[in-house]
Formats: structure tokens, C-alpha cells, sequence
């Protein structure tokens, strides 16, 4: 009673609603967030505990209010929120701004580069023909210069597939997954089975590039920590969702690391995911392999 009276002068008028309450004992508890008013005019927020205590027979014996002043609490978590979305719009533009200049940087690459390489080859071509048939000094000479510029070339060419793979740009994300999982292969010796939807077609270009980059970052997860011999991939498209479930068989992920506040490349996988609309999950135990588990909305109106 002493804490009612404590409350009741302060609070005029409830702009709030009581919730429903829990039993316990012989009594009923009810919680109440909302606005109050003081008598002084100003408002604050205030979460009210109310014990109300009855005998056998319903009548009320006694009742205990308990209020506490939230105001501060609600606003820092309304910053926290605005904070944190003004965080992950600001990721969305940075990944946004970086693919911008890596299709940049790689159309430079390869037509700029490239195509000076190429004349260069043409020129070493058209020395070598020109050159004595019993100088085989210069004959040998040019034909190392002629296989330093194929080297260059194809160098070029890795570079520029790394930044922004063409075939992603030309033939879509079905064309560019297959690509990835061939070099995949190709480069580590890791097997890798992809189990790909034939008739998977994404439209969007922000959802092909978001669920390139993220596949290509759960491969280089899998090279570099897994110690894994073999990979499966399964993509699919269910209930108007692009699926995308990466399973490996090595050491397994703990979940100290999957929470940690440095493994930028989980982080970066859910913020895209994220970004989308969709969710991102991995899970693994020591000694078990790791799943990754990706679901992207295929409608961005119905993700809203």
C-alpha cells in the first residue's frame, strides 16, 4: 500500500492499456508499458507491475503497484535501433559503391590493358618475321618476349574475372555459380557437387550480385578455415524464395566464432542477405562440417 501511495500522486491520467496478467499463487500480476501524465502536465514512459491478491471466495485482499520510470531506457533503445539501421544502410552503400568500381576497374583491366597487350603481341609477331632465319639468337628471344605477353594476358584476364566475373554479367547467376565452382575445383582440389534448379533465373542484378559475392565468400570460408575435402551445393527456389545451402565436411565451426565481432566475412554475408530482405544462417559443431543456409525473397515488394 505504502508503494501505491507513492505512485498514485504522480500519475493522473493512463494513456496506456494494463495487458493481460500471470497467475501466480493466489493472485494476478498485470504489466502495464505506456504513457503517463503527471499532475505537473509532462509525460513519461513507466512500466507498472501490479499484484493484485484475492481470497478463496474472488474477493480482493490486497494489491501492490510497482512502477518504474523508462523513459531513458526506451529512448536509448530507439537510438540503438536508428543506430544500427543507419549502420547497415550505410554497408548497403558501401558494398554498393565497391561493386561500382570493381566493374570499373575491371572493364579497365581488360579493355584498356588488354587490348594494349594484344597489339603488343602483334608487333612481336611482326619483328619476328621479319627477322633473319639464321639469327636463332634473336629468333629464340623473340619468341620468349611473344610467351611473356601470352602469360601477361591470361594474368589480365584472372584479374579481371576476379573482380567481376563477365559470364555473371553476360549469361546470369546460374552461368556465373557453375563458373565459380569450376575455378573452385580447379584452384584448391577440393571436390565441389552443385545441384542447381535448371530452370533458375534471377532478374534483379542487385540479387545476382548479392548472392554471387555471398557464395563466393562461403567458398573462400571453406578454403581457408574448414579443412575440407568436399563441398555440396544445393540451389533452388521454394515458396517464392531463392535457396542457397552450402554444407562442407571438415573440421566444423564453433559458436564462439560464429558471434565473434571480427569474422567480417559472416558479417558481411548476413548484412547482404539482410539488405535483400532474406536471412542468413550457419551452424556446425567441432568435428561435424559447417552449414550455410541462405533464403533471398525472389518479390522485393512482398520481402517489404
Amino acid at each position: 500500500k505504502r508503494q501505491m501511495e507513492v505512485i498514485r500522486p504522480k500519475v493522473t491520467v493512463l494513456l496506456g492499456a494494463v495487458s493481460a496478467g500471470t497467475l501466480v499463487g493466489k493472485g494476478k500480476v498485470m504489466s502495464e508499458h505506456g504513457t503517463f501524465v503527471r499532475k505537473d502536465g509532462t509525460t513519461f514512459l513507466a512500466s507498472l507491475n501490479i499484484f493484485v491478491e484475492r481470497d478463496g471466495e474472488g474477493r480482493r485482499i490486497r494489491s501492490k503497484t510497482i512502477g518504474r520510470d523508462i523513459t531513458e531506457q526506451k529512448r536509448a533503445e530507439r537510438e540503438l535501433r536508428q543506430s544500427r539501421e543507419e549502420l547497415r544502410n550505410l554497408s548497403v552503400h558501401i558494398q554498393s559503391a565497391r561493386e561500382e568500381e570493381r566493374v570499373h576497374v575491371a572493364r579497365e583491366i581488360h579493355d584498356e590493358l588488354g587490348q594494349m597487350l594484344t597489339k603488343l603481341k602483334i608487333d612481336i609477331s611482326w619483328l619476328k618475321k621479319r627477322l633473319p632465319p639464321a639469327d636463332s639468337h634473336l629468333l629464340q628471344k623473340t619468341d620468349a618476349m611473344s610467351s611473356l605477353v601470352d602469360g601477361t594476358i591470361n594474368t589480365v584476364q584472372k584479374i579481371s574475372s576476379s573482380l567481376r566475373p563477365g559470364v555473371l554479367d553476360h549469361l546470369g547467376l546460374k552461368a556465373g555459380i557453375e563458373w565459380q565452382v569450376r575455378e573452385f575445383k580447379e584452384k584448391t582440389g577440393i571436390n565441389c557437387r552443385l545441384d542447381i534448379d535448371a530452370a533458375l533465373a534471377i532478374e534483379d542484378e542487385d540479387t545476382t550480385i548479392a548472392v554471387f559475392r555471398i557464395f563466393q565468400e562461403a567458398l573462400t570460408n571453406v578454403l581457408r578455415h574448414s579443412r575440407a575435402s568436399d563441398v555440396a551445393v544445393r540451389m533452388t527456389t521454394e515458396n517464392h524464395a531463392f535457396i542457397i545451402d552450402i554444407r562442407d565436411n571438415g573440421i566444423g565451426i564453433s559458436p564462439t566464432k560464429i558471434t565473434k565481432a571480427t569474422s567480417y566475412g559472416l558479417i558481411g554475408m548476413r548484412e547482404r542477405a539482410h539488405a535483400l530482405g532474406g536471412t542468413f544462417a550457419i551452424s556446425g559443431h567441432p568435428g561435424s562440417g559447417t552449414r550455410v543456409l541462405v533464403q533471398v525473397p525472389l518479390d522485393k515488394e512482398k520481402a517489404r
